[in-house]
């Protein structure tokens, strides 16, 4: 009796601590298409089913980890960081991680997962880098108020929503290079309102967008 209680409560640990992975037959199964950077784009099928649905955004960090060759991230944990998640009408849940690099936000880029009723995780959505190097340097040599004065100069924009100015790193070229999103508007009171991006190294206007729609 007491080997098969020894037996028993290593069993129960071993499972309780396994970690979460997708089963090879149900991911083989999948349809999966890959982005130009060689990320997953899409991922159609219920390729896992949920364990802990109570704390499923840790899970799913997990399970990412479990395939790191397939999502290109060294270190999900430190590479994605929780934007949204919530329950639709349906009873699906919907999972949205940002893609960050020392905690700097990569501009545009995110990784969405649908969890079905049954718990199962029926789709992914991706539009994000693979890991950047180590190397890559986060501190930028504009700070954010001289970025704002060259919103301010080059475009004759003259007010600036100061706590909306942030720094991102855009990713859509060969070599990433950090950036300053900027909010403006001609007047305070204008009826128009400005987005746009500053290289944080040569103060370079990389674009602008206007936020009010016709």
């Amino acid at each position: 009796m007491k080997s098969y209680s020894v037996l028993l409560i290593c069993s129960l640990f071993c499972c309780a601590g396994k970690a979460p992975r997708f089963a090879d037959e149900r991911l083989a199964a999948a349809t999966i298409s890959l982005s130009d950077k060689q990320t997953p784009a899409r991922i159609d099928g219920a390729v896992y089913t949920l364990t802990k649905p109570a704390k499923a955004e840790k899970e799913l960090i997990k399970l990412i980890q479990s395939k790191k060759e397939l999502f290109k991230l060294e270190a999900p944990a430190k590479e994605l960081s929780l934007n949204k998640s919530d329950v639709d009408q349906l009873g699906f849940r919907h999972v949205t991680f940002s893609r960050v690099h020392k905690g700097v936000p990569l501009w545009a880029e995110e990784l969405k997962l649908h969890v079905n009723q049954q718990q199962e995780l029926y789709l992914i959505q991706g539009q994000y880098s693979p890991s950047l190097p180590a190397t890559f340097n986060v501190k930028p040599q504009l700070s954010a108020e001289q970025a704002e004065d060259k919103v301010r100069s080059q475009l004759s924009l003259q007010t600036v929503q100061q706590d909306e100015t942030k720094l991102y790193i855009l990713n859509d070229q060969e070599t990433p290079r950090l950036v300053w999103r900027v909010i403006a508007a001609t007047a305070k009171l204008a009826p128009d309102q400005w987005e746009c991006l500053i290289d944080a190294a040569s103060g370079e206007l990389l674009s602008k967008t206007n936020l009010i729609r016709p």
